[in-house]
């Protein structure tokens, strides 16, 4: 879970907090843009942005098969290009020996996907934090070498997971609005 608000900012259209997850020196800020007490974004070009619930965010992050994995490498900011399945509300992903993304067991990390089609009809994002477990039960192991193929030419021998402690969501409702220029 998260720590308690660090700073907090609010105003009529706007509220921020700054938390910090224990035991790590990871802080998120968390932004909501509000109105009559509502928490929405709008964008009066390309419709409403709307926040979505764990399930549904978790339910969008399993229809994709790839989202990017955010850490810190060597005290740098990290992202990596993924595929993933979700598995009981967990990320599940696959990596090989050697790879950055194996150092961080034990850590929390960021897990993002999203998808922006042409037209633009749907266009959502998803972020999930949590702490990245090894998963080393050989009937998983095999059982996830089944469902995640590799996608570049390297033997994916480690299977990871992703607890999610945090899960973010949000839509972008395009709606026909009448031009205001």
């Amino acid at each position: 879970m998260i720590g308690p608000p660090l700073r907090r900012v609010e105003s009529p259209r706007v509220m921020a907090t700054l938390v910090q997850f224990p035991d790590t020196a990871l802080y998120v800020t968390i932004s909501l843009a509000t109105e009559s007490g509502g928490m929405w974004m709008s964008d009066s070009r390309s419709g409403r942005m709307r926040s979505v619930t764990k399930e549904e965010a978790l339910g969008l992050l399993g229809s994709v098969p790839y989202g990017r994995v955010v850490f810190t490498d060597r005290a740098l900011p990290a992202v990596r290009p993924v595929n993933h399945v979700v598995d009981d509300g967990a990320v599940i992903m696959r990596t090989h020996t050697g790879a950055a993304v194996l150092r961080t067991v034990g850590q929390v990390v960021g897990y993002e996907a999203d998808l922006v089609d042409d037209a633009p009809t749907l266009v959502w994002s998803v972020v999930v934090i949590g702490k990245v477990e090894i998963e080393d039960r050989p009937e998983a192991v095999a059982r996830y070498e089944r469902m995640l193929r590799p996608v570049v030419d390297l033997p994916m021998d480690h299977v990871l997971r992703i607890r999610p402690q945090l899960v973010t969501g949000f839509v972008l409702d395009t709606l026909e609005l009448p031009d205001t220029g």
